[in-house]
């Protein structure tokens, strides 16, 4: 391993602040890459797993063309991180399919599978509060709830609710109080049996969201989409279900993380981006009638700020 260590530092590449040895955004002009590929080569025959060893291979091979193999090594990181995730073996090859589409390997999906949004969130149910609130600066319910509230008066009485992909509750405690009934519906049995012990649902289901508001048409006053969207790229189909699942004059409020293009993109996070014109042209073709949308920073990730959308819409 030392060996190898000497080899990329002779080669002219440096540690980063860590004490990682990672290839940098931008290429030495003095380094040797001959010779680091070939000491990247090494390390990657003699363990397999090394996530050093593999990004700075693939890095390299992107930076000479070689997008071929380049692209095959990136492949072997997302099975990394699959495993990593610890999704479960039969779910595997789907969420590995999907992260190759967030990493641009492969064309993306309409939207991310049930299977890899349900495993995801499994996993993170017991310390998904901490994490979100205490180290990401997760205001996501907060926005929400205050743009509602500025909007209250159009809510049809009394106010029946769907918390949308409710995970542990954190939205459903705030608008609770402000309710009739609270219903939630998620994908991830864990984060719905956190929601379970919160006491404030009157029923919760694990489901796909777009398949119970088929089955609930003119039911709700209000849906709430909390962080829910941006597992979703096109959004027409569960525009079009939510506004079939509220009564007339029922409301819509959602969340997106934002991009400057006239559509949607899946990043390397798993996640879909959205831009504004696009939200607002597929509420309007859906019937709805944007009420507010606003840019607002959601959270962190990895210390840098989330920029999205606070949308609140409506339809008779």
């Amino acid at each position: 391993m030392q060996q190898w260590r000497d080899e990329v530092l002779a080669a002219g590449y440096s540690l980063t602040a860590g004490g990682e040895l990672r290839i940098h955004a931008l290429i030495n002009p003095n380094a040797d890459i001959q010779r680091a590929e070939n000491a990247y080569r090494l390390l990657c025959e003699r363990v397999p797993d090394s996530r050093d060893a593999l990004e700075g291979l693939a890095f390299i091979l992107q930076h000479r063309g070689a997008h071929t193999e380049g692209a095959q090594i990136r492949k072997r990181l997302v099975d990394l991180r699959v495993g990593e995730l610890g999704i479960p073996k039969p779910n595997q090859a789907q969420a590995s399919e999907y992260l190759c589409a967030a990493e641009g390997l492969v064309e993306a999906p309409q939207r991310a599978p049930a299977s890899y949004v349900s495993d995801l969130f499994d996993r993170y149910a017991q310390t998904f509060e901490t994490q979100l609130v205490a180290e990401l600066a997760y205001r996501v319910p907060e926005l929400l709830f205050d743009a509602v509230m500025r909007s209250e008066d159009r809510i049809p009485q009394p106010v029946v609710a769907l918390d949308a992909g409710c995970g542990t509750g954190l939205a459903g405690a705030l608008f609770h109080p402000r309710c009739e009934r609270v219903d939630g519906v998620d994908l991830s049995a864990e984060m719905l049996a956190k929601a379970r012990e919160r006491a404030i649902y009157s029923s919760l289901e694990r489901a796909d969201l777009s398949e119970l508001l088929a089955r609930r048409p003119s039911t709700y006053s209000l849906i709430v989409a909390a962080d829910v969207f941006p597992y979703f790229g096109d959004l027409s189909d569960v525009f079009e279900l939510s506004g079939r699942a509220l009564k007339p004059g029922g409301v819509l409020c959602f969340t997106v993380e934002q991009c400057s293009i006239d559509g949607y993109r899946l990043r390397n996070t798993g996640r879909y981006q959205h831009g504004e014109s696009y939200v607002r042209r597929v509420l309007s073709e859906t019937g709805h009638t944007t009420i507010e949308c606003q840019s607002q920073q959601l959270r962190h990730n990895h210390g840098q700020p989330v920029h999205g959308l606070v949308v609140v819409a409506t339809r008779p």
